[in-house]
């Protein structure tokens, strides 16, 4: 049998991963990762309260300092720069799927098993069978040579509903325990205070543009996200008005009508590759969590970038900083990348 390190958070899903190997015979013992100390208290006595539930050896990683560095100040930056960063993504890239992993292997581990609802198998990478909760877009940026070392026993299960039955079933003692529905670094979803607190830069108030002309005066750019239709503080007689572009250099936010968000086209660099990409071909991509895929052709421009033609019309904002996975019929994921401006 393999010996699996579960990335254990003290929730239920990892908590269900670990006993479902354990079940299934494995050597089995319990990483978890701290990224924070001011959350670490807390997060560890929900791991270890687990990892002594299952009577599992239990390892701690501090990766403090290197989340700081490859996802707070990435997700900072990216906002400065009129960007709408996915931070969870680049933390599964650069931290939990890479620093943890090795971090996993050198204490003897053969893979790292995570409760992400994906599947994944010898680096090949496929939507869990939980659509509505399907994490593989998070994971499309994570090389295939890390994902060579993965798992996701939790690949099969249709609902979260069975994921906390099955937990209950075991008498894992967090089986009600509430999902986190926050980015683990932004609470309550402020993101506006995890900037202000990780950066000495102020805000700049600029210019709004609607039809070339200046209409009134925006906060600050990293107020904005493409898209954006509340808090603008500013209206028009004849139609709704949403963010449709964000000009950093300039300091200028740019407002139209809805329509003006819909494109059938856009480039996405930094491109991660997991399986081959045929080019003009029907394929689906994915520009946002919890969205529907997109049909849509690929036309590949260098090993790095490529440009997604969209086959129907997006109902959603495309927004620069965003990942766009890549999926072909069958659900495997191809690739994935950051949509560009």
């Amino acid at each position: 049998m393999s010996i699996y390190a579960v990335a254990i958070s003290g929730g239920v899903d990892s908590a269900v991963t670990a006993t479902k190997l354990l079940h299934a015979g494995h050597d089995v013992f319990g990483v978890t990762m701290v990224t924070d100390d001011k959350t670490k208290d807390s997060l560890l006595i929900g791991a270890k309260t687990i990892a002594e539930h299952l009577n599992i050896p239990h390892y701690i990683c501090d990766l403090c300092s290197e989340f700081k560095k490859e996802v707070i100040d990435y997700f900072v930056k990216s906002y400065q720069k009129g960007l709408t960063p996915n931070p969870c993504a680049v933390c599964n890239k650069k931290i939990k799927l890479h620093k943890l992993l090795q971090f996993a292997r050198d204490k003897g581990a053969d893979f790292l098993a995570t409760g992400h609802y994906a599947k994944v198998n010898d680096g090949q990478l496929y939507e869990g069978a939980n659509l509505l909760k399907d994490q593989s877009y998070f994971l499309s940026l994570t090389s295939k040579d890390d994902l060579k070392y993965v798992c996701c026993p939790l690949q099969d299960i249709t609902n979260k509903s069975l994921t906390r039955e099955m937990a209950k079933s075991y008498g894992l003692p967090n089986f009600a325990k509430s999902d986190s529905q926050d980015i683990c670094f932004v609470p309550n979803n402020d993101y506006i205070a995890v900037i202000h607190a990780y950066s000495d830069a102020q805000d700049v108030s600029g210019d709004f543009i609607l039809d070339n002309m200046p209409v009134g005066k925006h906060k600050g750019i990293i107020h904005y996200t493409i898209g954006q239709r509340r808090g603008l503080g500013i209206s028009s007689h004849t139609c709704p008005l949403y963010v449709t572009a964000i000009d950093s250099e300039n300091n200028n936010v740019a407002l139209g009508k809805h329509s003006d968000l819909i494109r059938t086209s856009f480039y996405v660099k930094d491109v991660n590759i997991l399986a081959d990409v045929p080019q003009n071909e029907n394929l689906f991509v994915k520009i946002r969590s919890g969205s529907k895929k997109f049909n849509a052709k690929i036309n590949k421009l260098d090993s790095n970038a490529f440009e997604v033609n969209l086959l129907e019309p997006n109902t959603i904002a495309i927004c620069p900083g965003q990942v766009c996975a890549v999926y072909d019929a069958n659900g495997q994921v191809l690739c994935g990348g950051i949509i560009q401006p």
